[in-house]
C-alpha cells in the first residue's frame, strides 16, 4: 500500500475576498518545498515534516514542531 501523491497546488489566480465575523478557523503553516508524510503503517502517528504551526480557533497549538500546551478545540461526537 503507498501514499496518495502530493497535493495539487494552488489556484494561480487569487480567491475572492470573503469575510466571516465572529467564525472561528483552523490552520495550519507549512513550508511547500519541505511538506511531507512521514507516517507508515508501522508508525502511523509520525508528524508531517514541514509544518512550522498548527492554529486550533486563531491559538497556536503547534509550533515549530512543538506542543504548545494549547488546547482550544473541542472533541466531536458522533452522533
Amino acid at each position: 500500500m503507498t501514499a496518495p501523491g502530493p497535493a495539487p497546488p494552488p489556484p494561480s489566480r487569487p480567491l475572492p475576498r470573503r469575510e466571516f465575523t465572529g467564525l472561528l478557523a483552523d490552520l495550519v503553516l507549512f513550508h511547500p518545498r519541505e511538506i511531507r508524510d512521514l507516517a507508515t503503517l508501522e508508525a502511523p502517528r509520525r508528524r508531517a515534516a514541514g509544518v512550522r504551526a498548527t492554529f486550533v480557533n486563531g491559538t497556536p497549538v503547534t509550533w515549530n514542531g512543538r506542543f504548545t500546551g494549547a488546547q482550544p478545540g473541542e472533541i466531536l461526537r458522533r452522533g
